[in-house]
């Protein structure tokens, strides 16, 4: 049971496809650690691609805005809805539901599991830009010997949102393929989107706090046919 325990993702990847939901309840009415694979089990049906610490380039007035020339660096994670203690050093006692990260399991192909990047006209499915058409999820690390999530760097390519009428808001949109070495087993996507911004040039985004970023900031966020 121990083993287990120590392994519970990649043993949850197992139960999950061998066992029936029932029988594993059943399970975890005789040990804890079957009831902890279970809550595994369970909290994976929440399992969601997000992107983690999202940040403009920079705002015009209260809008966010990327600058065209500059690289955007994306560091994909996935998380589940997890109650977790107010006090760690309580686990007993008051939750609040937050996310928490999940590590892959065993079953997943790290090599050829991949994601994309796709440029969306902001709230619809159009792909303004592919931005990346392919590459791969995991990087191996060599210092500590396993497979990480990659951090993902890409330019901007063509867009500038004065190019489009009206004025162009935009989204990039992350598609995970999730590969899995379970030979009848389907690939499972999983999607992403940032929140709406403008494409602009470096002249256009104000320094904080100046006379233009003041001014932008009273207006309202007004931006000038020079972006």
């Amino acid at each position: 049971m121990s083993l287990i325990s120590d392994r519970q993702d990649e043993f949850a990847d197992v139960f999950e496809r061998n066992l029936d939901p029932a029988l594993l309840g059943r399970l975890s009415t005789v040990c804890n650690t079957f009831k902890d694979l279970a809550t595994t089990i369970k909290a994976r049906g929440g399992l969601r691609l997000e992107m983690n610490g999202w940040e403009p380039h920079g705002m015009q007035g209260h809008k966010p805005v990327m600058d065209k020339y500059k690289k955007v660096c994306l560091q994909p994670r996935m998380v589940v809805p997890r109650q977790i203690p107010v006090d760690v050093n309580k686990p007993d006692g008051p939750t609040f539901l937050g996310r928490e990260d999940v590590p892959f399991g065993s079953a997943v192909d790290t090599e050829h599991t991949d994601v994309r990047v796709d440029l969306m006209v902001a709230g619809t499915n159009r792909v303004r830009e592919k931005m990346l058409l392919k590459d791969s999820f995991f990087f191996w690390d060599t210092r500590e010997e396993k497979y990480k999530i990659k951090k993902l760097r890409i330019g901007l390519g063509k867009t500038l949102s004065r190019h489009d009428t009206p004025h162009g808001i935009y989204e990039l949109r992350m598609i995970l393929t999730v590969e899995r070495f379970d030979i009848d087993g389907p690939s499972r996507t999983f999607e992403c989107r940032t929140p709406p911004f403008s494409i602009v040039t470096r002249s256009a985004i104000p320094e904080p706090g100046s006379d233009k970023d003041l001014e932008l900031r009273k207006a309202g966020g007004k931006r000038s046919r020079h972006d």
